[in-house]
């Protein structure tokens, strides 16, 4: 099986190092060249590596359809950047990368947005930032719609940091996990509206 990892004029991803690691050499991995045409780095090529799924254009996707590529991995969690329609209708297998791959990033970011609102980073960019009053996060309560494995990652933050943890799911979740997050309350979509102001 031969790679292909794409790569834009500017520079190459630094997730190439990670990939290059985790294949250690059981398969060739080549990288594309946008200076380069399209068609003919796409020969022999099985799996195209399509960089936080922004990377690919509609002539690369052209070009793997001609070259009879079997894979277009998205190394991101969704597929907002991602031309899917596109993609599936050249009749090509799409995959993204979801669930434990991304979680520890996004919970960080997801925990970043919450620290920036519940403290008024907005406002405190000018020399009397210390006049802006701020919520402490201690005995909030966090909603968390699914309880996947970015959720869990969240989760286990914002305890940390002593707000409880409430999440609607739409599948049941053993009780191993509940005792684990310590959840003080787990619900289902229906729940949703009937809880909210309750829970």
């Amino acid at each position: 099986m031969k790679v292909l990892f794409l790569r834009t004029a500017d520079s190459l991803h630094f997730s190439y190092r990670y990939l290059v690691e985790f294949i250690d050499h059981r398969y060739p991995i080549e990288i594309y060249d946008p200076n380069k045409p399209a068609a003919d780095q796409f020969n022999e090529i099985e799996v195209v590596i399509d960089t936080g799924g922004a990377t690919g254009t509609h002539e690369m996707v052209d070009a793997a359809k001609a070259a009879g590529v079997k894979l277009w991995q998205v190394t991101t969690n969704g597929l907002d950047h991602v031309d899917t329609e596109y993609i599936l209708g050249k009749g090509l297998l799409l995959s993204h990368s979801p669930g434990p791959l991304t979680a520890v990033p996004l919970a960080e970011h997801a925990l970043l947005m919450i620290l920036y609102f519940a403290k008024n980073l907005n406002h405190n960019h000018t020399k009397d930032w210390h006049r802006v009053m701020n919520d402490e996060l201690e005995g909030k309560t966090l909603g968390l719609i699914g309880f996947g494995a970015s959720a869990k990652e969240l989760a286990r933050r914002a305890r940390a940091l002593g707000l409880r943890i409430i999440a609607i799911d739409n599948r049941d979740i053993p009780q191993q996990e509940l005792d684990e997050f310590h959840l003080a309350f787990l619900g289902y979509p229906e729940d949703l509206e009937k809880n909210s102001g309750r829970v």
